[in-house]
């Protein structure tokens, strides 16, 4: 009597693998979003008066343009040509009031978008690089 083979067990998708169920709407949503964010991070820091807290805010601005590379190479691997990216008017308006009441009237407006971004992240809708990046979102604030 033969046996039978026993199929490998299945792998769980790597981070690097593109999954083709993924809307790219969705990941492009998220790339803006973290070019978005380090822009904000760039600009808290220019109006940051404590040159430590401006440093942490812009090895903040570095992390979100890691992620936002990660998202590019995602986006890529579906055949999702990239728009121009524009700041948002967010941004521009949070940067805005950074320079005339101070960043620290700011950061808890920005804190509540970077939770917002952790939930985001998790849903089951995301790709999986995408999902993997929420625990580094939750080490910025």
């Amino acid at each position: 009597m033969a046996q039978r083979e026993t199929p490998p067990p299945e792998r769980a998708p790597s981070p690097e693998a593109a999954r083709p169920d993924i809307a790219p709407r969705l990941l492009l949503e998220n790339w803006r979003g973290e070019l978005d964010a380090a822009a904000l991070y760039r600009t808290l820091a220019r109006y940051e008066r404590s040159e430590e807290r401006a440093e942490v805010l812009l090895e903040i601005a570095q992390a979100e343009v890691r992620h936002a590379e990660i998202m590019t190479t995602r986006l890529k691997a579906l055949g999702v040509a990239l728009p121009k990216h524009r700041t948002s008017l967010r941004v521009r308006v949070l940067g805005l009031l950074a320079r005339i009441f101070g960043v620290r009237a700011v950061l808890p407006i920005v804190e509540s978008f970077e939770a917002g971004d952790i939930s985001s992240y998790r849903e089951p809708a995301q790709d999986p690089a995408v999902q993997a990046l929420a625990s580094e979102e939750r080490g910025h604030f």
